[in-house]
């Protein structure tokens, strides 16, 4: 049986040196400058016994604006709304509270039964 598949990957643009007096213009700006479609938007191409074919999802899922002098940056969601986008999801916040909770060592010898609690915020 043969397959289409839809891959959905994240991909991270980084536009550099963007003038502006505030954050979200500087966004705005970026977005202004990068055009999605004439990046990713390719007809198809051979790749061993298959054809790969990409294009614009139409779709960002967060942003991060670094800031001179700042190292590390400020997080907007896709609607320009301050604030990480995934907070109880991204890793570094994940380890975080992994180690608040000092379930550090009995996760890697496989041994905390609560790690899904933990997870999904139930433990604290």
């Amino acid at each position: 049986m043969k397959f289409d598949i839809h891959l959905f990957p994240v991909v991270r643009v980084k536009v550099c040196g963007v003038e502006a007096p505030d954050e979200l213009a500087a966004i705005k700006a970026a977005e202004g400058v990068v055009d999605f479609n004439f990046t990713f938007n390719h007809n198809s191409f051979p790749h061993g016994d298959n054809k790969i074919e990409m294009e614009y999802a139409e779709e960002v899922t967060c942003y991060l604006v670094d800031s001179e002098g700042d190292p590390d940056g400020v997080w907007y969601g896709p609607g320009y709304e301050r604030g990480d986008p995934n907070p109880s999801g991204t890793k570094a916040n994940l380890l975080d509270r992994i180690l608040a909770e000092k379930k550090l060592l009995p996760m890697l010898l496989g041994i905390d039964p609560d790690l899904d609690k933990l997870i999904a915020g139930e433990l604290r």
